[in-house]
């Protein structure tokens, strides 16, 4: 299928930010980064995906936006999401009409990356490490970079203890700048599963992420992710 991006451009944004949980969406409607899909877009999508793993069925109250990522020139980042699927989403990219489905796996990233094709920047490197981050799982969820305590998407509500230790870790990602081979080195608190830990990555040049290191810092957290992508 193809989406009309004509006007549409990468805004100024943490890809976080638009990790809304799904109830915020169904009530709130598209917010910024979103866009809206006109309604034949919209339809074409809905029948394209329909019944998504065979066990998410579209609706009319189903809910397609989409947004412009800064280190793709033209793949949109399409997200859906429906009332009857609790709190899952589905997410695709997509290039020259074809959808990439974002399954918690990273083939799909990768393959877009070399079509897209992938141009990062030292401008937009750490947004391309939080995309990344979201969407490649291990078996507890996200390697989430925990850069604010009070992100909506952390929807469980911790003890006094937890959310006083979010306040204290919680801090910005940076990027230390290039080794010799041009591979951004960046570092990060991540927040996997109910765990927090100190992390080092090198961002390569052709998308691939590496975690270099991570330093358990603390285990056993009464929070953790609901961001679940559809059956991952």
């Amino acid at each position: 299928m193809r989406i009309d991006t004509t006007g549409a451009r990468a805004p100024d944004w943490t890809f976080d930010q638009a990790l809304r949980p799904v109830s915020h969406i169904l009530r709130h409607g598209i917010e910024p980064p979103w866009r809206a899909l006109t309604d034949s877009e919209h339809a074409a999508l809905l029948r394209l995906i329909d019944p998504v793993d065979g066990r998410y069925a579209t609706s009319a109250q189903s809910h397609a936006a989409f947004c412009m990522l800064p280190w793709y020139e033209d793949a949109p980042l399409v997200r859906v999401v429906d009332p009857a699927w609790g709190d899952a989403s589905i997410y695709f990219l997509v290039v020259n009409e074809h959808l990439y489905r974002l399954n918690g796996t990273s083939p799909a990233i990768h393959e877009v990356n070399e079509i897209a094709p992938l141009q990062l920047t030292p401008e937009h490197v750490l947004e391309y490490l939080r995309f990344f981050c979201f969407f490649v799982r291990g078996e507890e969820g996200p390697f989430f970079l925990l850069e604010r305590a009070d992100h909506p998407i952390l929807t469980s509500q911790p003890d006094e203890e937890t959310e006083q230790l979010l306040f204290r870790l919680a801090s910005p990602a940076t990027c230390q700048g290039q080794d010799v081979d041009g591979n951004f080195l960046c570092s990060a608190i991540v927040f996997y599963g109910n765990a927090l830990f100190e992390a080092h990555f090198s961002v390569h040049n052709a998308g691939m992420v590496e975690m270099l290191d991570d330093d358990p810092i603390e285990t056993g957290l009464t929070v953790r992710f609901t961001a679940t992508l559809g059956a991952y």
